[in-house]
């Protein structure tokens, strides 16, 4: 049976076609990664209010939408949105949590944790 160790409710950008494939992949037997496309198109201005507003909203309806199969923790996978600013990370875990009815995480949550587990005290990014 699919999901018996755990549920997986991965939130997805539209366009995005990596992160189901890659999620699948990854997670060890039993655990299921189940996506959900937000329908909006809240993209690149996330200095804008609205579109932060219309961001979290989205992201809450596909929270919302994945309750009925009882996910363990939800995901929103989109990298830059969830960097935008700690105050919206904050926010759309918040209203994920809420409406998923279980734990959330960010793309930012995740990465800060990692840095934090394998005790790093200085990182670098390149491109």
């Amino acid at each position: 049976m699919y999901g018996w160790r755990g549920r997986i409710g991965a939130i997805l950008g539209r366009p995005n076609a990596v992160c189901e494939p890659e999620f699948n992949k990854m997670v060890p037997e039993g655990v299921s990664v189940h996506g959900a496309r937000m329908t909006g198109h809240a993209i690149a201005r996330y200095n804008d209010p609205k579109v932060m507003k219309d961001m979290d909203g989205y992201a809450g309806d596909c929270a919302e939408a994945m309750k009925e199969f009882r996910p363990d923790v939800v995901v929103f996978t989109h990298n830059a949105a969830s960097m935008a600013t700690v105050a919206f990370n904050k926010k759309i875990t918040k209203t994920m949590e809420k409406r998923a009815g279980c734990p959330a995480l960010t793309t930012a949550t995740a990465l800060v944790d990692a840095l934090k587990a394998v005790k790093a005290k200085r990182i670098a990014v390149t491109d």
